[in-house]
């Protein structure tokens, strides 16, 4: 058993703030140390993830990275395929991203339905949206989902 860290959109189209990005780079550099699976998922046409985040893993020659691209909010499914790969069973995912209210809040409601056993914990600080009520927002709908835990 083992967890995972799910890196959401988080790409220069998207304008992330400073703070957040550092907040996701300290979860990808804790992920490493925690020899965590670490995935990116990106929305197609906004660009690569950005080079800050990718930057502890190339240091590190970490090899346990995936990055898949999505064309809706909902990255859902490309998290689960990559899990389904793996040669391990990850029963807990560490999410974090950019709009914490659409594309952080589908693609774990997404996750709770097509991994329903899974424990996904949102890390609020490495998250956020176009302005905090939104985040604040999608925060409390993550709360209501089954085996959400937001720290």
């Amino acid at each position: 058993m083992s967890k995972a860290l799910v890196v959401i959109d988080m790409q220069p189209d998207f304008y992330p703030s400073d703070k957040v990005i550092s907040n996701c780079r300290k979860q990808i550099k804790d992920a490493i140390k925690k020899s965590m699976d670490i995935i990116f998922v990106e929305y197609k046409s906004f660009g690569p993830t950005l080079t800050d985040l990718k930057e502890p893993i190339k240091k590190a020659k970490y090899g346990r990275v995936s990055t898949r691209t999505k064309t809706r909010m909902d990255g859902s499914l490309q998290v689960k395929n990559i899990v389904s790969k793996l040669r391990h069973k990850v029963d807990s995912l560490v999410c974090c991203g950019i709009f914490t209210d659409e594309c952080v809040y589908s693609t774990v409601k997404g996750l709770n339905k097509r991994l329903p056993t899974a424990r996904i914990e949102v890390v609020a600080k490495a998250c956020a949206s176009d302005c905090p009520s939104y985040h604040i927002k999608g925060l409390a709908n993550m709360r209501k989902l089954p085996n959400v835990k937001i720290v």
